[in-house]
């Protein structure tokens, strides 16, 4: 009988083989932070995941909420961790310290991600996480989708004229310069409140009497946080800022837009163009 056959077939289990280890290899993750989140839900196979925070199924600040509903939750606790064995750990860099501490004592493969302030940051995390789950070619896609996206906002914030916009927030706060939302509202063409009054970059405190003062042409609401049952978010609902807003262009953006910065915030970016 030739052996041209039995080559052919054993050049076929060889790939076989070699093929079935590559895809097994692709690693476990758990999740201890509800950005961290957003990255694996976004880049990684579902069956990759062992466990997301709790967060990550709240749709107000989860971007990708409906894909973590069948998925395992965690509290950042070392107990919750452990068991599941997971090839890497992904979280904030100032969060679940002593977790984070204890894992790595264990010598689990822990990725500490520091909080995104611009698309810059947002595509060097993407393509970082991406590589790390083995899936380098779904992070380039990615942010190859979110630099096109915001190559044709910059060309729609050209057509438009010049503004002041502010994002306000609970206690008289808004959102300082080098802030992510500092980074949208360049993105959107919009000149920030903040830097204008040189306020620090911080923590910029805004009385609303300043506010009213400075007479900004956007001004800019999380309403989620409004919706939260503290006396800080109450300000938001105050009658002289109502007054205020009834005369100005208001945006509401999502907090799920903002919360955590990934390509899918600049969304956030287009709604800001709407500002007219």
């Amino acid at each position: 009988m030739s052996t041209t056959l039995p080559r052919a077939l054993g050049a076929i289990s060889l790939c076989c083989a070699i093929a079935m280890p590559l895809h097994a290899a692709l690693p476990r993750v758990v999740s201890l932070n509800v950005c961290a989140d957003q990255l694996v839900l976004q880049l990684a196979d579902p069956t990759q995941i062992a466990s997301l925070t709790w967060m990550a199924r709240d749709a107000e600040i989860s971007q990708f909420a409906a894909r973590a509903v069948n998925i395992p939750i965690n509290h950042a606790r070392a107990e919750e961790i452990l068991p599941l064995q997971p090839d890497l750990v992904l979280t904030g860099k100032y969060a679940a310290r002593y977790t984070v501490a204890l894992l790595r004592k264990f010598k689990f493969r822990v990725i500490e991600l520091d909080l995104a302030r611009s698309f810059d940051d947002v595509a060097q995390q993407t393509q970082l996480v991406a590589t790390a789950l083995g899936q380098p070619a779904r992070g380039e896609a990615a942010v190859q989708r979110m630099r096109a996206r915001l190559a044709a906002a910059r060309s729609s914030a050209q057509t438009l004229p010049s503004r002041v916009a502010v994002m306000y927030e609970p206690n008289e706060l808004a959102a300082p310069s080098g802030s992510f939302i500092d980074e949208l509202f360049t993105r959107a063409g919009l000149d920030n409140l903040v830097r204008r009054l040189g306020l620090p970059a911080d923590r910029a405190y805004l009385p609303l009497e300043m506010l009213v003062s400075a007479a900004p042409d956007v001004l800019v609401l999380d309403r989620t946080a409004a919706k939260s049952p503290s006396l800080a978010a109450l300000f938001l609902e105050h009658p002289a800022l109502r007054r205020f807003a009834a005369s100005r262009r208001v945006i509401e953006l999502p907090a799920a837009l903002t919360t955590c910065a990934t390509t899918e915030s600049v969304a956030a970016v287009e709604m800001l163009l709407h500002r007219e």
